[in-house]
């Protein structure tokens, strides 16, 4: 397969857990180390050579908005939602904008260091299969910065995911990079769970469509002030 010339961007959440920093911007303009979350996750993109981020917002839009304006180097499509839609009621809103290709799905809460020889969306792009609904990169729990939980699933051999038990654990965590069909929003049963859903529901629905793959590059989940404080790329 051709690698994904189109990527969706998640970037309307709240950024709740981030307060102060968000009281007056939006979480993916904070900066870290002198450059915004999102232009950080755009830099990537352009480099691996994705034309255009189709980009969803909410909170704080008019500032998210003027500062993608002035990017020049990949073509930015705004996916605006008066209402917050969650992850895959956002990527269900922008259905019509993302073609009927496989497309990148970047959360801006997270920043990945490509320092083992492959980078993230190449180790993305390389195991997509089209029969695939979806392929999530996932890094041992050990290795993540900022990351506190027990893990989300398990991962087989053959690439086939698991999810966690609710009281167990497991060693991958999802990265928040992935590839996914935009064809599943076509299925009336997606239709069912609008407006509002979270992509684990897509996950849970149509697991046996997607795949999992290891990242083993650093991986960093900025949620908290205190992790932002603490990062040292």
């Amino acid at each position: 397969m051709a690698s994904p010339k189109k990527a969706f961007v998640l970037a309307a959440g709240l950024g709740t857990r981030m307060r102060p920093l968000t009281d007056n911007i939006p979480k993916p303009l904070v900066e870290v180390e002198g450059r915004t979350m999102i232009d950080r996750a755009l830099d990537k993109l352009v480099e691996f050579g994705v034309e255009e981020a189709i980009v969803n917002s909410h909170y704080q839009a008019e500032k998210l908005h003027a500062h993608l304006a002035k990017r020049k180097d990949i073509k930015i499509t705004i996916s605006h939602e008066k209402e917050r839609l969650e992850t895959g009621g956002g990527l269900l809103f922008a259905r019509d904008k993302l073609g009927n290709d496989p497309v990148f799905v970047v959360s801006t809460d997270i920043i990945w260091n490509d320092n083992n020889g492959k980078t993230a969306l190449e180790t993305l792009a390389e195991n997509w299969d089209d029969k695939l609904v979806g392929l999530l990169l996932l890094n041992q729990v050990s290795t993540g910065y900022g990351y506190e939980g027990r893990g989300d699933f398990k991962l087989y051999g053959d690439g086939r995911i698991e999810w966690r038990e609710p009281e167990g654990n497991v060693p991958f965590v999802f990265t928040g990079l992935q590839i996914i069909c935009p064809k599943v929003f076509d299925r009336p049963a997606v239709h069912d769970m609008a407006p509002a859903f979270p992509l684990n529901r897509i996950y849970t629905a149509y697991l046996d469509g997607f795949r999992g793959v290891e990242y083993g590059g650093k991986w960093y989940h900025i949620g908290t002030p205190e992790a932002l404080a603490g990062l040292k790329l």
